[in-house]
């Protein structure tokens, strides 16, 4: 598939992976801790986030605003990689940040992100 760069289905494979339909993750950060214990891990967070946007999990990810939490969307993927992956994260391995996990089906989305679209 050309020019779909991270429209991966599972780590990079280029492809949605239409065993799993085409469900994204939105996982809702909530952050647990003072935020002067939160940036001593920011670090460590962000280069995870590069780990997963290498691998092709990851879509989009930002702060919440104001700064309680942050939002990352996933591609698709079996929900038992997508724990394995959050649990990974230096903010889970510290217990600074909840989460809370949604799983949806795009059905509606921006012509540059139409590959997403499930048919449904």
């Amino acid at each position: 598939m050309t020019g779909n760069p991270g429209a991966a289905g599972c780590a990079g494979s280029g492809a949605v992976d239409h065993a799993y339909g085409r469900r994204v993750f939105a996982v809702i950060l909530t952050y647990t801790a003072p935020l002067t214990e939160i940036d001593r891990h920011v670090p460590g967070h962000r280069t995870w986030l590069r780990a997963q946007y290498d691998a092709g999990r990851l879509l989009v990810s930002g702060p919440r605003t104001p700064r309680t939490g942050g939002v990352l969307l996933f591609a698709t993927m079996p929900r038992a990689e997508l724990d394995a992956v959050l649990a990974e994260d230096p903010f889970a391995e510290h217990g600074v940040a909840d989460r809370e996990i949604v799983e949806f089906s795009a059905t509606s989305t921006v012509d540059a992100l139409a590959h997403w679209r499930d048919p449904a």
